[in-house]
């Protein structure tokens, strides 16, 4: 069961948690760039009862896409299409959207497009603007360059995704220098199978994300999404600065927000907490839920 399952060649594969025969599917969990479904593991297993799904990032594994069909499923987020069907096919009713990084701007577009089909969003390190976002990162600017971007990107692949103890410290960088509540054994459980996971991912359709990333922006969206929203403001995240994300709350027209003590990935660094949030009752946070 914690393998991921193709439900279709046609559309995205889904990764799924909990009991399959529980109550109704109530959350979808969606991972950013250079992420994985496996990185939702530590929340999401420890509630069987609640039976929730991860979706794969177009050109993460295991979908199955070349840089180019990559490229074209992200064009206009034409793949929020697969999205929408791969819900369909479990469930009827709403559900809320986990969302972290560039899966939190996915997931707004998707609360944009398919209003009736969101109940709630938890975003974690978001932001509303991928060009202010890739702008911030050396690195991420760099892959989008003509003639080198490519075989620089595939270089700073290949030796991040070298070894555990390279991509260990890739993680590291991104993560609070606190201390948190995770267990040290489960956090490493998570991402070895993140890195396994990246391993079989095409690094030329990793790019092709990068490079869409960097053009897109949903600022002139925010008004319009009146899907309720708690944005969760890591405080000592060195990705995304905390102030892109408070001003991403103050932009939602129904929003709040909630200050974690922790860095860019609180999947893997306060698990407990975030299992806190994502499967509260939605009716006691959120009364004022205009619907």
């Amino acid at each position: 069961m914690q393998l991921p399952l193709p439900i279709d060649e046609k559309i995205v594969p889904i990764r799924m948690f909990g009991y399959p025969d529980g109550p109704p599917l109530r959350t979808v969990f969606l991972h950013g760039v250079l992420g994985s479904t496996a990185m939702w593991k530590a929340v999401a297993t420890v509630e069987p009862a609640d039976r929730s799904v991860a979706l794969p990032l177009p050109g993460h594994y295991p979908w199955t896409l070349d840089g180019a069909e990559t490229a074209a499923a992200l064009e206009r987020f034409a793949f929020l299409d697969d999205y929408r069907r791969a819900i369909r096919s479990i469930t009827t009713e709403r559900v809320q959207i986990v969302a972290h990084s560039t899966g939190a701007l996915v997931a707004l577009k998707f609360a944009a497009i398919y209003p009736e089909m969101v109940s709630r969003l938890v975003l974690a390190g978001s932001f509303p603007c991928g060009r202010a976002a890739v702008g911030r990162s050396t690195m991420a600017a760099s892959v989008m360059l003509p003639l080198i971007g490519s075989p620089l990107f595939l270089a700073l692949y290949r030796s991040w995704l070298h070894s555990p103890g390279t991509f260990a410290l890739g993680l590291a960088s991104a993560k609070s220098l606190s201390p948190h509540d995770t267990d040290d054994r489960t956090s490493l459980r998570c991402e070895r199978e993140m890195l396994r996971d990246l391993r079989r991912s095409d690094p030329e359709a990793l790019r092709q994300v990068v490079r869409w990333l960097g053009r897109t922006s949903l600022l002139d969206d925010l008004r319009e999404i009146r899907v309720p929203a708690t944005i969760l403001v890591s405080q000592e995240d060195r990705v995304v600065d905390a102030r892109m994300q408070i001003q991403l709350a103050a932009s939602l027209p129904v929003a709040n927000a909630a200050l974690l003590r922790c860095g860019h990935l609180p999947m893997l660094e306060s698990p407990d907490l975030l299992r806190s949030i994502v499967f509260a009752r939605p009716d006691a946070a959120y009364r004022n839920n205009p619907e």
